[in-house]
């Protein structure tokens, strides 16, 4: 699972697990923030940035979704967070949480594990 597009198991996802997909991994980018607590103020700072503009993206989507909006295209959309994130800053941390992310799902998720 590399999470370059295209990704065979991302894109296997039905929308409403990618609906989930998207809810989790800006829940676990919150978590992963916390291991930035501590190290040097400057990297610190760009990292944050980057978080929270993948954060800003997800929630946005999923704000608009929930309230019967069409939000972004869900296929596209992990895209779009990790090019921010390549911009802003913390595209890794970004991108092991979707990859975490994704390994959980398809742990629980017996068609995706043959992707």
């Amino acid at each position: 699972m590399a999470l370059d597009h295209p990704d065979p198991v991302f894109d296997a996802l039905s929308a409403s697990d990618k609906q989930e997909f998207y809810m989790r991994l800006a829940f676990d980018l919150t978590v992963a923030a916390r291991e930035l607590y501590d190290i040097e103020p400057r990297l610190a700072h760009r990292y944050f940035v980057g978080l929270n503009e993948a954060q800003h993206q997800l929630i946005q989507h999923l704000r608009h979704t929930a309230q019967g909006a069409p939000g972004y295209d869900p296929d596209r959309l992990l895209y779009i967070v990790l090019d921010k994130a390549r911009v802003f800053g913390g595209h890794a941390l970004v991108r092991q949480c979707a990859r975490s992310v994704l390994q959980r799902m398809v742990a629980v998720t017996p068609a995706l594990r043959s992707i």
